[in-house]
């Protein structure tokens, strides 16, 4: 079985904890009570940790935090109750029950940082983009956020490279050089200052040469390169709306009547 003690050694940093932060740091001890050890009871388990002179558990931090640790594991337990972390255990037919941890718990009791991935499900789906809503806040809500900005930025790089009627060969900072080169670029639109432009277009291509960097040994663009244009580009410009509720749009204009521009 898995000590607090061996997780948090300093037992006044578990009474300064805050109940959500100690009741994900439980969680992998929590996990770790599978039978042969007895169901999951508050008071039992709670007295493991904090001591009890009545039960015979001597504790795992000196006895004179006992109070403050089990006032604070209390806390942290009736956190985890409430956020659905903990549920009683059909299983167990003693008379109290039991407890177990829920299907996320069991989860996050895997996370190496728990209370980020726990974090992660304040973000609505509803924030972002459709055209990355259901694979991007998936893997966002399971804490693999490298991968989520990856594919969102993949996303970007292909409505960019579909829009602007490039090839597949054009990919990543090149790419967005070509597309919004402020001399004939297709994508960009010459009714805007360049000094308004320029710190977007910065920002683009650091962006996406950063998470082209860190994806490089995991991912594969594969699927980018192989990717067609659709069958619009000929007469297709470009106008970005990255809203919750707006799909980037495309205006049918012809591309040397934009050029002229």
């Amino acid at each position: 079985m898995v000590q607090l003690v061996e997780l948090i050694p300093d037992a006044e940093l578990v009474v300064t904890l805050e109940p959500a932060e100690l009741g994900l740091r439980l969680l992998p001890v929590l996990a770790s009570v599978q039978p042969p050890l007895p169901p999951l009871q508050p008071d039992h388990f709670l007295a493991t940790i904090a001591g009890s002179n009545e039960a015979g558990y001597p504790g795992q931090y000196p006895t004179n935090y006992r109070g403050e640790i089990l006032a604070a594991l209390i806390e942290a337990w009736a956190w985890l109750d409430g956020q659905g972390l903990l549920v009683h255990d059909p299983r167990q037919a003693t008379s109290r029950g039991g407890w177990t941890l829920s299907r996320r718990a069991q989860q996050l009791a895997k996370e190496p940082e728990p209370y980020r991935a726990f974090s992660a499900r304040r973000i609505s789906k509803e924030a972002l983009h459709p055209a990355i809503r259901e694979d991007v806040w998936a893997l966002y809500h399971r804490g693999k956020y490298d991968t989520a900005v990856f594919e969102a930025m993949k996303a970007v790089e292909v409505a960019v490279r579909e829009a602007s009627c490039l090839a597949a060969k054009d990919i990543g900072a090149p790419l967005m050089r070509r597309a919004f080169d402020v001399n004939g670029g297709p994508l960009t639109d010459a009714t805007v200052s360049l000094l308004s432009v320029r710190p977007s277009a910065i920002f683009l291509l650091g962006r996406l040469a950063r998470t082209k960097m860190l994806s490089r040994t995991e991912r594969s663009d594969s699927t980018i390169r192989t990717r067609r244009p659709r069958s619009l580009c000929s007469q297709t410009t470009f106008s970005e709306s990255w809203t919750a509720d707006a799909r980037p749009e495309v205006r049918h204009e012809s591309a040397r009547h934009h050029h002229r521009q």
